[in-house]
């Protein structure tokens, strides 16, 4: 009985001691209790700084960037839209809380489009090294796992306001198959 006292309590000091040391030796911010899980993989978001002395020209007159609340974006963001979402499917990325990004599906034509475009703003998307502009970008792609997409809000001078840099996870999408289109469905079956 009492070699059993001491194996028990042997047993219990090394789970103290290799709890103690994985939490001295886990990065300490209040994200972390006793465990430690890492991301899969991280957004950046990068915002430009607007002094109200900083001139901007969003509509063709000067005028400070106080004085354009309402048209310079505080906040910039996409959103993925495909043939699924058009016909009113929620988008994919709602149902994985592990997606650090809009997932976006191999071989289906995608459109990123900036949430809430304010007018008078110039929209710039970096993707595959190439540069685009407008309020949406089509995209279609190939390979599975990351890539990285940059979005950036320009005043019509030329000068940035906002920028987003992200990944844009993309991963193979299991749907019900009668959820499909039927284009889909009969590309399926004729497989």
């Amino acid at each position: 009985k009492n070699k059993w006292n001491i194996i028990v309590g042997l047993i219990a000091l090394g789970a103290c001691v290799a709890s103690i040391g994985f939490t001295f030796s886990a990065p300490q911010t209040k994200d972390f209790a006793f465990y430690y899980v890492p991301q899969v993989a991280t957004i950046e978001r990068k915002s430009v700084e607007r002094s109200p002395l900083v001139k901007a020209d969003l509509s063709g007159r000067k005028t400070t960037a106080n004085s354009l609340a309402g048209a310079v974006p505080d906040s910039l963001n996409f959103l993925v839209s495909t043939k699924y979402t058009r016909r009113g499917d929620p988008p994919v990325y709602s149902d994985y809380s592990w997606a650090t990004g809009p997932i976006v599906e191999p071989y289906v034509p995608s459109t990123l489009t900036v949430e809430r475009p304010v007018e008078g703003v110039t929209y710039q998307w970096v993707w595959q090294s190439q540069v685009y502009t407008g309020a949406s970008l089509e995209i279609m792609v190939t390979d599975v796992g990351t890539q990285a997409i940059t979005l950036r809000a320009l005043a019509s001078s030329g000068n940035l306001i906002a920028e987003l840099q992200t990944n844009i996870v993309i991963k193979y999408v299991r749907r019900e198959i009668r959820s499909l289109l039927e284009e889909d469905r009969e590309a399926f079956f004729d497989a």
